[in-house]
């Protein structure tokens, strides 16, 4: 066996010529050459860039002119390490070791390194201008491109690029440098270039471009413009173009006078909803009387995934749409426009209105009852400045906004306007959808098949006929056949469309019913301990009272008062929990599961005697006016109604709990005519917030909220009440607020037995 002696260790050898085919290979186009350098400003920090098509003579003696690309920014710079250590080392992995840029912590859009070899696609030499603000010279960096595609064997490593020293500041034939007044920066200066910059090329290249910028044009902290000579193309870049293809809009204000406007149009089913001016406290209950928050507008662009085919009229790409939606995505909060962090960063950081949450335990389509917007498919900003709004103050560390009264009140309107754009396109989604029913889809069917049987006896009439005429008779009606036959397919797709509608509310309804079946027997098994619990609470506690009436149990002389008012409270409150037991349980009884002819007024005073003594701790009162001395009967189910009293009753008592009249009152008015029996549930509480009498009996939606805004009641309760009076008892329900009391008013209308 040969021993093997060392000769030294040799590093690769990158031929030049690799280096341009490697970034040719990894930039796609001129326009993406552009657009990387234009990211590469946006990771400097740069809050301006600049691209200008300038026109100057090839050199001093040359009458012959050039065009030249100019790129300058206002972004951080460069030393002269960091040029060598990062711009001249290609594939650096600077970008990997940190994900955000250095001062305004934006996320880093490059990470491989290789943009930079992409100008080779659009120049033959660049000339590289930049400047950090600490230092008091600036740094130009020669590269001629054609080194790099000479074909003679060169490594990268033999090719030199001059580097040389300027002033601070200066101004050349590209203009002043830094640009934009500015002590700090980069310019870049493109020479030779290899595109046609005609008007084709620069409106693909504007296009390019919109996919980086912030929709909302002036507060954005990242400008892009384009100077190329025609007035036309020329200006600020902007997103108009990619928001023409959202769904929906919507637009809300604050006004100082805390009057709330809200507009909402759809595009795609053509429909607007205008709402306002309405005052902060009819428009939203529970958060006084004028909005803490200040004046304010809230925007918001609703972009779902879409096809290729239905993003065709817009000329965008399925895959730019879904880039800028996912660099955009969310609601930000701007600040006399500079974005206040971190609401709104992309990618679900900073989601302060938990709008993922929300889809999440309602991912339905959006004809689906409960629909809710997701975080993904929004553009959205709320405007505020610290003039008109200075009680929205910055943290500490300046990490948000501190979350007290005036944050809530900008979230809980956030939400609630959310929540009313959602309603809206679910209402104009279920309109555009085929309603038709199935008994219509199949009556349809059938005709239309008929029809057919009828044109193919025809047609054998005719073959027996066999006359001159009868070909030419044949083939019009083999025409008219195959029309009848096409009509006949599409009828049937609605009726197996109308079946699987029809059969996805059965299914729902099903798993409705097991639902409240599996409730039912948890209230019972709820309610026997319940009622075993509460009897040995109030055993023990009326055994130490007696204890304590008959001397048996002492107690210092300052404990005796409070010793008394707390043992009674127990009791009293034993016995509460024990009647509302006892109430739970007697509502699964059979008997009051069955349908039959039922008396509503004794229903009421049953529901008010268990909800008396409740409502009298809280110190509401609830009286029933009823002067009907043999009410008629209705037919219903005896657990409907008396669900129907205590949803009516509950929905009440919350109104009530921020009422700020001395006279809470609930009443109960029950009055008949000729045919019908009528109930108004009157209480003095908040009432119902303006607009919302179209949508509060719809199921998921909800008016209770905690203080952040957040919907925290099921949305289920007065939709099931819906039910019960429309589908049980053949009757209607509507709602006015105010109400005679000052709240809101419930009124039933619903039929005798006849």
């Amino acid at each position: 066996m040969s021993e093997r002696e060392f000769l030294e260790e040799l590093p690769f050898s990158i031929d030049a010529l690799v280096t341009v085919q490697l970034g040719r290979e990894s930039i796609s186009s001129s326009l993406t050459a552009i657009t990387e350098l234009v990211k590469n400003a946006y990771d400097a920090d740069a809050e301006s860039v600049r691209l200008k098509l300038i026109e100057i003579p090839i050199d001093k003696k040359d009458k012959e002119k050039q065009f030249v690309l100019v790129i300058e920014d206002d972004g951080n710079g460069m030393s002269v390490d960091q040029i060598k250590e990062n711009w001249l080392r290609i594939g650096t992995g600077n970008k990997r070791k940190r994900t955000t840029s250095d001062k305004k912590e934006r996320v880093l859009t490059g990470a491989k390194g290789l943009g930079r070899l992409g100008i080779d696609r659009l120049c033959n030499k660049l000339i590289f201008q930049t400047k950090i603000e600490t230092e008091d010279k600036a740094h130009e960096l020669e590269v001629n491109w054609e080194k790099f595609s000479a074909d003679d064997g060169q490594s990268v490593s033999d090719i030199k690029n001059s580097i040389f020293l300027r002033p601070s500041a200066f101004t050349d034939k590209f203009g002043k440098f830094p640009a934009f007044g500015k002590n700090k920066g980069t310019r870049l200066c493109l020479f030779g270039l290899k595109d046609e910059w005609d008007k084709e090329f620069i409106e693909l290249l504007r296009k390019e471009l919109s996919l980086l910028v912030s929709p909302f044009s002036g507060v954005n902290d990242f400008r892009v413009e384009v100077i190329t000579g025609d007035d036309v193309l020329d200006g600020v870049v902007n997103s108009s173009e990619l928001l023409d293809a959202a769904e929906g809009y919507l637009e809300a204000t604050i006004d100082p006078d805390s009057n709330v406007t809200l507009k909402i149009n759809s595009r795609t089913f053509d429909k607007t909803y205008d709402d306002g001016p309405t005052a902060w406290k009819e428009w939203i209950k529970k958060r006084g009387d004028v909005a803490s928050c200040g004046p304010l507008t809230l925007k918001m662009y609703y972009i779902p995934k879409r096809s290729e085919q239905e993003l065709k009229e817009f000329n965008f790409k399925s895959k730019d749409i879904r880039h800028f939606v996912k660099n955009n995505n969310g609601i930000r909060i701007y600040r006399d426009k500079f974005r206040v962090k971190p609401y709104g960063e992309p990618g679900g950081l900073g989601d302060f209105l938990n709008l993922a949450y929300r889809r999440s335990v309602s991912p339905g389509g959006i004809t689906q009852s409960g629909w809710r917007v997701g975080l993904h498919q929004i553009i959205g900003a709320i405007f505020i400045s610290r003039e008109n709004n200075p009680q929205l103050a910055d943290q500490t560390n300046r990490e948000g906004l501190v979350e007290e009264p005036p944050f809530f009140d900008l979230t809980s309107f956030s939400l609630a306007v959310v929540n009313k754009f959602e309603m809206k396109m679910v209402e104009w989604a279920t309109l555009a959808k085929n309603n038709t029913s199935t008994e219509e889809a199949s009556e349809n069917f059938n005709e239309l098949t008929k029809d057919i049987e009828n044109s193919i006896q025809d047609i054998e009439d005719t073959f027996i006929e066999n006359d001159d005429n009868s070909k030419d008779d044949i083939i019009v009606k083999v025409k008219e056949l195959k029309k009848k036959m096409d009509q006949t397919i599409q009828s049937k797709v609605k009726l197996e469309n109308a079946y699987k509608e029809e059969y996805a509310k059965f299914e729902q309804d099903k798993d409705t019913l097991s639902n409240l079946a599996s409730l039912g027997i948890l209230t019972v098994s709820f309610g026997h301990e319940v009622k075993g619990a509460t009897n040995i609470v109030e055993l023990n506690a009326n055994n130490l009272k007696s204890a304590y009436d008959s001397g048996k149990l002492m107690l210092p002389l300052d404990t005796d008062g409070l010793f008394e008012k707390y043992i009674e409270r127990v009791i009293r409150n034993a016995k509460y929990i024990d009647n509302f037991a006892s109430f739970a349980l007697d509502n699964v009884k059979k008997d009051k599961r069955t349908r039959k002819n039922i008396n509503i007024v004794n229903v009421a005073k049953y529901v008010i005697s268990n909800f008396k003594a409740a409502l009298n701790n809280k110190k509401i009162d609830i009286n029933l006016v009823c002067q009907i001395a043999n009410p008629e009967l209705v037919k219903g189910y005896t657990i409907d109604w008396e669900s129907i009293f205590v949803n009516l009753i509950t929905n009440s008592t919350w109104a009530l709990e921020d009422s700020i009249s001395s006279k809470r009152n609930i009443q109960i008015t029950i009055t008949q005519d000729a045919s019908n029996q009528h109930i108004y549930v009157d209480d003095s509480g908040i009432g119902i917030e303006a607009g919302t009498e179209g949508l509060i009996f719809k199921s998921t939606y909800s008016t209770r909220r905690n203080r952040r805004g957040e919907v925290v009641g099921t949305g289920m309760g007065l939709a099931i009440v819906k039910t019960f009076i429309e589908n049980h008892s053949g009757g209607s329900i509507t709602i006015k607020s105010p109400g005679p009391l000052g709240g809101a008013q419930f009124k039933i209308i619903v039929p005798f037995i006849k």
